[in-house]
């Protein structure tokens, strides 16, 4: 079966850890987000894939080469010409790829586990042009409700609700098509899928479907959501973890909280208190009586002792001082230095490269 996955956005809002890398490649515990994406698109039966690119759009490539490692075959469509919105993006693809045969659509900033393969034979046996899948949440402010009759087809949409909406069933992005349907607007144009698409052909009364089916998705689409998927992550693999973290903490002198990650390359300092929901990447190092909690520190990144980092994400390779103080909400990018005792108030945001060595009252970002 065939699948795009829609990747060339910029990852604007998740700021200094897209400067350096698409966002598909921001990594989740230990591997991208775009790892994660093909291993459940192999597992239910996507093996011919092709990756819509655009910026940094190399970087992709050079991970995930011909996809041999997730045992599929990848593909690329290069981006190089003006933005032309998801729907755009996906009708100039299918008219290069040449395929002829029902399709899925990802988004390349997708975490779910639900089921593919059964949304894709349902649409199917159904005989829908098109296919949304659908996932409830408790909080849809931020998304795109769907609403459907009885049969499962959709009557319409209401973009991001301002107030709690009951049995709310959102848009995941994930996509199933015709390709027959597609081929009906001419390449070229700007197009969005949510926007455009959709409620055109439910106005036409088009059999375009809204599946509800259980199981976890998350959108990375800000840095609260990113924490969170990770903290998910975490939460969902507590067994496997503790047995990572065990040679910490049989040393007295260490508190870990669970549920935490610490690679096994990491070093942990005397007296250092670290988690719930610390993720200590490869190489790093964590100074003595340093309290790391809700954060995610990045290979290769040094933390001087008394370091009080809560709810922040530093990037690969950062430097921080001792008896520094990173408040909830702080991003550092790669390969910043923050020097003995500064404050890095709460959002915070540190671009990659950058050298402090305090910071002022206020906390403003830093570019």
């Amino acid at each position: 079966m065939k699948a795009f996955i829609l990747a060339g956005g910029e990852g604007t809002r998740l700021g200094p850890l897209t400067r350096t890398r698409p966002k598909p490649l921001v990594p989740l515990i230990d591997r991208p987000i775009l790892d994660g994406i093909l291993s459940h698109l192999r597992e239910n039966g996507f093996d011919d894939i092709a990756l819509l690119v655009g910026y940094r759009g190399q970087d992709i490539e050079q991970y995930a080469a011909d996809g041999k490692e997730w045992q599929v075959h990848l593909s690329y469509q290069f981006d190089t010409g003006k933005p032309l919105g998801t729907a755009g993006s996906v009708i100039r693809a299918l008219k290069r790829s040449g395929w002829d045969e029902p399709l899925l659509v990802v988004s390349g900033d997708g975490v779910t586990n639900l089921d593919l393969r059964d949304f894709y034979r349902r649409c199917q046996t159904e005989k829908a042009e098109a296919g949304i899948l659908l996932s409830r949440v408790s909080d849809p402010r931020q998304y795109g409700l769907v609403t459907t009759d009885d049969s499962g087809k959709v009557t319409g949409f209401i973009e991001k609700p301002q107030i709690a909406v009951p049995d709310a069933w959102v848009n995941t992005g994930i996509y199933y098509f015709d390709p027959g349907l597609l081929r009906t607007f001419t390449t070229g144009i700007s197009l969005d899928f949510g926007k455009d698409l959709f409620p055109h052909w439910v106005a036409e009364n088009r059999r375009v479907l809204g599946l509800k089916t259980q199981g976890y998705w998350s959108d990375v689409g800000s840095f609260d959501q990113y924490r969170q998927t990770i903290f998910d992550l975490v939460r969902a693999k507590h067994d496997v973890l503790n047995a990572e973290t065990g040679r910490f903490q049989r040393d007295p002198s260490l508190i870990i909280i669970s549920p935490s990650v610490i690679d096994t390359t990491a070093t942990i300092g005397r007296g250092a208190i670290i988690g719930p929901y610390a993720v200590i990447g490869r190489d790093a190092y964590i100074g003595d009586r340093c309290r790391i909690s809700r954060s995610i520190i990045r290979p290769g990144t040094w933390i001087g002792a008394n370091t009080i980092v809560h709810g922040a994400i530093l990037a690969e390779h950062s430097f921080i001082g001792t008896a520094a103080t990173i408040d909830k909400g702080s991003v550092i990018g790669d390969h910043s230095w923050i020097g003995s005792r500064a404050h890095l108030e709460s959002n915070s945001l540190v671009w990659p490269s950058t050298v402090m060595e305090t910071m002022p009252a206020t906390a403003p970002t830093i570019s």
